[in-house]
């Protein structure tokens, strides 16, 4: 990360936001680990583990609904309300323990209902950022968000798997609950103007009602653009063998070892993200979106495919080959989050912003049950591999398709007139 990136620290809301974000990765961290084994150690499959996956992901498909909300009310108080939420719902599993009432059942009830409640917390980051900072940082701003959230994905994802071995899981689940509690003490250290919500007269239900639909309504028709669209939808495909991928890690790792190799994974995997986010200020200075994506996905496919032939050899190789599959997704994350925050208008980023996730999440769910079942059926090399050879076809597709090979380089978008850029 550029020195330079130290400069937005100067700004109060910024660090505030940053480090009250770097609690919840943190809490995120530990609680998917955590979660992801209690499921696998429960249920004694990857069948369990597909269908955590599965279910941490439905709330994502209604993220479209949260847009309104994050555009027109406070986003301080959204941000603390997500994190207490998750906080006390996480406190449930060690006290349903204690009572001895603790199932795979009910671990798989409250793990939707804490991805509910996270639904509102990135698109509010988001919409706030560029309220935040200068639109020419915003690739910085984003760059350190991501470098917080890989960051405490490459220690505590390997932290997590230790923790559990020498302290007992639901010792973790104690320490995760009051690290989402520190992110909202910094999230209340916020200091915004009236700017951060839409200010409206006081009404009925029902007039709240119409005016949300209306809000919903507007983002639904910005979205429906053939340039957005076309962009978005290799993302929804990646994205349906990508979580069918992850799922199977659980069972992968319990093949060569246990958690602690579980654990090794998540660190590989996260300490490619955390690269790729280090290098995006850099690369995007030199090389178009167009062209890092391509490259991009190239890389990152041939990887994901090499890990399965060189599983069963080493599982020091497969983290490498891991580690470099990872990169190119870490910077390509950051480049389509600081796109679409700068050609989307201001007001309007939490509406289409989330409808943009919910679409490109929407596969997800199914992938992550898919990817259960036939890692049970089929072995987890053989959906390593199959996540590969998509992703290579993706950067095939976005090499001669000349819209998405022809996107520009990120830092022209911000040093002209957004108005004449946007799609």
């Amino acid at each position: 990360m550029e020195f330079i990136m130290l400069e937005l620290f100067k700004n109060k809301n910024f660090s505030s936001l940053f480090f009250g974000r770097l609690m919840m990765n943190i809490g995120d961290s530990i609680y998917y680990v955590a979660a992801t084994w209690l499921v696998y150690e429960l249920g004694g499959s990857v069948f369990y583990s597909g269908l955590a996956g599965f279910l941490i992901l439905i709330p994502e498909l209604f993220s479209v609904f949260i847009g309104p909300i994050v555009d027109r009310y406070d986003k301080k108080k959204l941000l603390m309300f997500s994190s207490v939420g998750q906080s006390l719902l996480i406190l449930l599993i060690p006290f349903l323990s204690l009572l001895d009432t603790l199932t795979v059942t009910i671990v798989l009830v409250i793990m939707p209902l804490i991805s509910f409640m996270n639904l509102f917390t990135y698109p509010t980051q988001n919409a706030l950022l560029p309220q935040i900072v200068e639109k020419s940082r915003i690739i910085d701003a984003n760059s350190a968000m991501a470098f917080s959230y890989q960051g405490m994905n490459l220690i505590f994802n390997g932290f997590a798997g230790v923790l559990i071995s020498v302290i007992g899981i639901m010792s973790v689940y104690y320490l995760n609950s009051i690290v989402f509690i520190l992110s909202v003490i910094l999230f209340a250290s916020l200091k915004l103007k009236n700017g951060n919500r839409v200010q409206t007269k006081k009404q009925n239900f029902k007039g709240t009602f119409n005016e949300y639909k209306s809000d919903l309504r507007e983002g639904m028709q910005y979205f429906w653009r053939p340039s957005l669209i076309n962009l978005i939808l290799p993302l929804v495909l990646i994205n349906f063998t990508f979580s069918a991928t992850l799922v199977v890690f659980p069972e992968f790792a319990d093949v060569s070892g246990g958690v602690q190799y579980y654990g090794i994974l998540m660190v590989c995997y996260a300490g490619g993200m955390l690269v790729g986010s280090l290098l995006t200020s850099f690369i995007t200075k030199k090389y178009s979106i167009g062209i890092l994506i391509i490259f991009g996905f190239g890389i990152s496919g041939v990887s994901w495919v090499l890990i399965g032939p060189f599983s069963n050899l080493s599982i020091i190789l497969s983290c490498l080959l891991l580690f470099v599959a990872t990169i190119p997704i870490g910077y390509i994350n950051i480049i389509l989050t600081s796109y679409f925050q700068t050609i989307l208008p201001q007001n309007m980023i939490g509406r289409v912003g989330t409808i943009i996730e919910s679409v490109i999440t929407i596969a997800m769910p199914i992938g992550s049950l898919l990817g259960g079942y036939l890692g049970a059926s089929l072995g987890t090399t053989f959906i390593i591999m199959l996540n590969g050879f998509i992703i290579i076809i993706m950067s095939i597709y976005w090499m001669f398709n000349r819209t998405l090979r022809g996107l520009p380089n990120i830092n022209k978008l911000e040093e002209e007139d957004y108005e004449t850029q946007r799609i």
